[in-house]
């Protein structure tokens, strides 16, 4: 998974001939940090940095970046080093930002399937029960709370800009 990326790369077996042209899979690896299950393509390609050694230790710096600013810091850095971003790597600091908005929030999991997106909430118990029910209310018919306070939220979510704006509307 993503954040135990810089563990795997930093083994003696690794191959980094490997990583080429791998979509890169955002989940948890410390206590708290939700897992995120997209099926977006989240990557630095190869076409945008040619380096694998590069791209590897640009993995590693954006996997240990916990603040927003420091995100948007990060991506101006590519920006001026590189040019502008693929959409791949677009999505990559775009999903990297829906994770630290997914852990304050108290979300432990995001599947985003077929017909529609499912929420877990750490220890099953959303952080601000109020806004989840306001979410609930603004959105009747499409979004359900299950017994086991897993959110649902029915729909199609097909091309990844779709799927972007409605987790981001969710968190």
């Amino acid at each position: 998974d993503f954040f135990d990326f810089s563990d795997k790369i930093s083994e003696p077996n690794f191959n980094k001939k490997n990583l080429k042209d791998k979509d890169v899979e955002i989940e948890a690896s410390d206590e708290g940090s939700p897992n995120m299950n997209l099926g977006i393509s989240i990557q630095i390609p190869e076409s945008y940095i040619p380096d694998s050694s590069l791209r590897l230790s640009l993995y590693r710096r954006i996997a240990a970046i916990s603040e927003a600013q420091a995100l948007e810091d990060f991506a101006g850095e590519l920006i001026d080093r590189f040019g502008d971003l693929p959409v791949e790597a677009e999505h990559l600091i775009t999903i990297v930002k829906l994770k630290q908005i997914a852990k304050a929030s108290g979300v432990e999991k995001l599947d985003v399937g077929e017909k529609g997106i499912l929420v877990t909430f750490r220890n099953n118990q959303p952080t601000c029960p109020d806004a989840v029910m306001d979410f609930i209310a603004k959105n009747i018919g499409t979004v359900k709370l299950r017994e086991n306070n897993k959110l649902v939220i029915l729909g199609e979510f097909s091309d990844e800009v779709c799927i972007i704006k409605n987790v981001e509307a969710i968190l």
